[in-house]
């Protein structure tokens, strides 16, 4: 088995067989991911990969980015595409941040976890300094486009690999890529071969409310400047900067540094969006602080930590049949929303899956797995100083998957900073002898169990061809929670159970 702890966080251990990594997206949750061949001892060796509202934030094989990612080509695998800016969008964002509000400070708050600063506008105002000197662009003295960030990451334990989340006093991060009030960078997706232009992504970003969250280098007195409104326009979101600079104090015979406001905010303009995660929780658009203008749109629903309902989901499936090359396997995601732990069992005798001395991971990247967790069927993962675990026991009558840990203080650390629960996934397989056919009855009566009862259990299935997926597995609650109901969107078709 390889396992993995999301915050949307995902924890492992191992397994036998065949491994293939999955894509979210994809209609089984096991098919689409690209391959490469590793052996391992699977008496002493897993893989671990850790996971927080989707984006990946500590592995066995590399420490975790933090803030700027620019990987553009490559965004599409963990978020949904930026969408460029237009011109006629751009002209009209111009247009409104090009009038003067005399006094104007901003009072909006940038609250989400992730987000894309696309560029907008390089200013083309000339100043006077204070020696009379003309002539002097804005825009070209404004570098490091700044945003406050107090998210802390630390490596706390390198075998097993563990990171460990929290707040501290903060400092200020460049948004890469944007300089002299400008960023003209271009990314080309792998994929659509689309054009990213002045974009780029921010990551695990948290703040504390100051009212000072972005800012720029300015390097006419050599100071941070955080002289800048967020102006809400056509329902998105517009920080724009204005132009002023001060002599450092005792120098104040170097007038050169001096430049006077004038209280236009379109010296450097820049769109914040928020960066929403694939498959995950829709993220809230508008801005701590803002007064929505329009209610939200009736067709999305609110996520359940916005209703304040606390949730389990879960979701077992068999992979496709493959023409060539193909294996059995099946994949456990287990979604906790709640204060509550969770317990499946899934009653697969112990002939029916794969003998743990026969393993291999096949996956897509070239080269060799260097580091392991120490034990193939837990792993312990560190959230704000709250200790989670995943355990995997292999029984005579079946394969058990439990966590323990779970607690209120884990849980409201990772709404505030990545909006989202606790996802555990588990892969299992299963010998060639065994055909999907068999394994689809046992797999269907498997169980789930919980500490204490969420507000509600989600058995979730998938659709194909706007059918429940006929991979997708039941996994019920016990009786007292009754036969559920069926709640049908356009990509599911879920068996919620409530008491």
């Amino acid at each position: 088995m390889r396992g993995k702890i999301f915050s949307g966080l995902l924890a492992a251990a191992g397994l036998c067989c065949f491994l293939t990594g999955c894509s979210d997206n994809d209609a089984n949750g096991l098919d689409g991911q690209k391959k490469m061949q590793v052996t391992m001892n699977p008496a002493q060796d897993a893989d671990f990969e850790v996971h927080s509202g989707g984006v990946t934030i500590g592995s066995t094989f590399a420490q975790a980015t933090k803030g700027a990612n620019v990987n553009g080509n490559l965004w599409y695998q963990t978020f949904e595409r930026p969408v460029n800016v237009t011109e006629e969008e751009r002209a009209k964002v111009i247009a409104e941040f090009s009038k003067k509000r005399e006094g104007a400070k901003n009072t909006l708050q940038v609250t989400w976890t992730n987000f894309w600063v696309q560029q907008v506008y390089k200013g083309e105002t000339q100043y006077t300094d204070g020696n009379g000197k003309s002539g002097i662009v804005g825009s070209n003295q404004m570098n490091h486009l700044l945003v406050f960030n107090n998210l802390k990451e630390e490596v706390i334990s390198w075998w097993p690999y563990q990171v460990k989340y929290s707040f501290w006093e903060g400092d200020y991060e460049h948004i890469n890529n944007f300089n002299s009030g400008n960023n003209t960078t271009s990314y080309t997706d792998d994929q659509t071969h689309e054009q990213f232009i002045g974009t780029t992504l921010m990551v695990n970003m948290h703040s504390d409310g100051r009212d000072e969250q972005f800012g720029y280098h300015n390097s006419q007195d050599s100071k941070n400047h955080f002289e800048y409104i967020i102006l809400k326009i056509d329902g998105a979101y517009y920080v724009g900067f204005d132009f002023y600079a001060t002599h450092p104090e005792g120098q104040e015979a170097n007038k050169n540094m001096d430049v006077e406001r004038d209280w236009v905010f379109n010296d450097w303009i820049v769109k914040i969006s928020p960066a929403q995660l694939l498959g995950g929780t829709p993220v809230d658009p508008n801005l701590e602080g803002d007064d929505p203008e329009t209610p939200d749109d009736p067709e999305t629903p609110a996520s359940p930590a916005a209703l304040g309902i606390g949730e389990v989901e879960v979701n077992l499936s068999l992979n496709a049949e493959k023409e060539k090359d193909d294996y059995i396997a099946t994949k456990l995601s287990i979604h906790v929303r709640d204060t509550t732990d969770v317990e499946v069992f899934i009653p697969v005798p112990a002939n029916y899956y794969c003998e743990a001395d026969d393993m291999y991971i096949v996956s897509s990247h070239a080269g060799s797995v260097e580091m392991h967790g120490a034990d193939p069927a837990e792993m312990t993962y560190n959230v704000n100083g709250q200790e989670i675990k995943l355990t995997v026991s292999y029984e005579m009558e079946g394969i058990r998957v439990k966590t323990s840990g779970i607690n209120a203080a884990a849980l409201k650390f990772l709404r505030e900073v990545f909006a989202d629960g606790l996802t555990f996934e588990v892969w299992n397989y299963y010998p060639e002898t065994v055909t999907r056919d068999t394994l689809k009855p046992m797999l269907d009566a498997s169980r789930v169990s919980f500490t204490e009862d969420p507000d509600r259990y989600i058995n979730a299935f998938g659709k194909v061809g706007g059918m429940k997926n006929p991979l997708d597995c039941s996994v019920k609650p016990d009786a007292s929670w009754g036969s559920g109901e069926t709640a049908e969107s356009g990509s599911a078709s879920n068996t919620v159970y409530t008491k």
